[in-house]
């Protein structure tokens, strides 16, 4: 049976840096981390995962909290996006994932941590004021919060940086003459406790917009159904441009720019936000700014496994930037 010391071997290493890279440590290059995987995919070795987890004391498994799977305010598309790639990298990694789904969450994150079924946690769909911060601080749990809310609590925070997204669509359209845009979105100004990614882009946005002299006007989406971008765009009479930074909307967009023979950007100048696994499939015809959805994914498995392994270290704050595409979208006035 093959064993570690015959994958050290195998990559000209030593039999602690391949526990390493089986572990996920940070500490080993991405250079060694192939070198050795590749040696285990020739010699077919396989991690015991049972063996590991009784030596080492871990579950080998890692929490993720989320909302009511089906919430259509905080993007069921995205969210079963972010929870393949956090399942896929984790696996890769020797993890399981464990969903923790509550709409409170809070009581998921005591029993977990009471009955030590995780190893670490992922928080997701985090809120600007996000009560399962204290909770999971008081529980004692490594975590990861998959969003940055107002207080982190002095967690690792983890999300794409939609300040840069906002900045970079609203510049767009200022850049190209537009002085009053509509943005659709999920932030909801009458929300106490807004999702925290649609504040901080709504934020942006209106800082973007005010540095450039331009006027924007909203429109919450919030997972309305029979929601119409035609009928949205009629009732803001002389905005010469849409940004859409909802996922479920920018696709109903496209189906309606299809159906309906909407004019872009002749008629109407539109840009939106769309997850990269989205855009690659759909290829929508306007001009986008991508969550980069894989390199997020793995960048929260691989800051949560580096706190389980240095509890005592000063967090960390990763905000991953977004890719733009021109398509043409954006008439210049």
């Amino acid at each position: 049976m093959v064993n570690i010391l015959d994958v050290a071997r195998e990559a000209g290493v030593s039999k602690t840096t391949v526990s390493y890279v089986i572990s996920g440590n940070p500490k080993i290059s991405r250079k060694t981390t192939t070198k050795v995987r590749k040696a285990m995919r020739k010699l077919g070795y396989t991690v015991n995962h049972s063996a590991r987890a009784l030596s080492t004391s871990r579950t080998m498994t890692l929490g993720v909290a989320t909302s009511d799977i089906e919430d259509v305010v905080s993007s069921p598309l995205l969210k079963g996006i972010y929870f393949t790639g956090l399942s896929n990298h984790a696996r890769k990694l020797g993890y399981d994932l464990l969903l923790m789904v509550d709409e409170d969450g809070r009581k998921e994150i005591e029993d977990a941590a009471l009955a030590r079924k995780i190893d670490g946690l992922i928080l997701m769909d985090v809120n600007s004021y996000d009560t399962r911060v204290a909770t999971a601080l008081a529980a004692g749990i490594p975590t990861v919060l998959f969003g940055m809310p107002e207080q982190t609590g002095g967690m690792d925070v983890v999300d794409t940086n939609f300040e840069q997204a906002a900045t970079d669509l609203v510049a767009h359209f200022a850049c190209n003459g537009h002085r009053r845009i509509l943005l659709i979105s999920n932030f909801d100004a009458s929300d106490p406790n807004p999702l925290n990614y649609s504040l901080r882009f709504a934020r942006s946005a209106d800082m973007e917009a005010e540095r450039n002299g331009l006027r924007i006007e909203r429109e919450w989406f919030g997972g309305q159904s029979g929601w119409s971008l035609r009928q949205a765009i009629q009732r803001h009479p002389g905005v010469t441009g849409v940004i859409i930074e909802d996922q479920e909307m920018a696709v109903g967009a496209r189906m309606e720019l299809t159906q309906e023979d909407v004019a872009v950007p002749g008629g109407i100048s539109i840009a939106v936000l769309l997850a990269d696994v989205v855009y690659e499939k759909m290829r929508m015809p306007v001009s986008t700014v991508t969550i980069n959805t894989r390199a997020i994914a793995s960048a929260v498995v691989d800051t949560l496994l580096w706190r389980i392994e240095h509890p005592g270290s000063e967090p960390r704050t990763t905000l991953v930037d977004t890719t733009w595409h021109e398509e043409g979208s954006i008439l210049s006035l």
